[in-house]
């Protein structure tokens, strides 16, 4: 027998012990589930939210990578490629202001492209995107005052099914 201490007697306490009933158990149970229920609930909130942030955080980047591509599509007349056929450049389209034709954004305000392709591999398919020319106070391309040589975009994301996302007022000054 294995004694420790004055008065401690392991031995003794181990044959004391006579174990548990049915009620202390379903009272332990119970004692548990109720702590571990708002525990669960916590744990799978901040799973939920930390989803939804990373979504939002992604989404944002996505935008901000779209503005540049949009900005030096305006600025230096680079083409943009179609989101159906991106490998086909005959469909890409030029959306800078100085670029003339029946197909020109420009033409009148409201117009909008159709998908747009992001050119970023770590986003192909997941992403598409449409420019519109906004109209800034009933000016054409021509008379836009005080700046003529900025234009107004909205830039609208959305998902690859098509799921609006996000939109992004930018003046692009070319």
């Amino acid at each position: 027998m294995c004694k420790m201490g004055k008065g401690f007697d392991m031995g003794k306490i181990l044959k004391n012990i006579k174990g548990m009933t049915l009620t202390e158990v379903i009272i332990a149970l119970a004692v548990l589930g109720i702590i571990s229920v708002p525990l669960i609930a916590v744990f799978s909130n901040s799973v939920l939210i930390t989803q939804l942030t990373r979504n939002q955080l992604e989404v944002n980047a996505v935008v901000q990578i779209v503005k540049v591509e949009v900005t030096q599509a305006v600025k230096n007349g680079s083409l943009i490629k179609d989101f159906e056929e991106p490998g086909d450049i005959s469909k890409a389209i030029d959306i800078s202001p100085r670029s003339v034709g029946a197909e020109s954004l420009y033409l009148e305000p409201g117009n909008e492209t159709k998908f747009l392709h992001i050119d970023n591999s770590n986003l192909t398919g997941r992403y598409k995107y449409k420019v519109r020319y906004m109209d800034k106070a009933g000016a054409t391309l021509d008379t836009l005052q005080p700046e003529p040589d900025t234009v107004e975009l909205l830039i609208m994301l959305y998902s690859a099914g098509e799921k609006h996302l996000k939109d992004l007022k930018v003046d692009i000054h070319y």
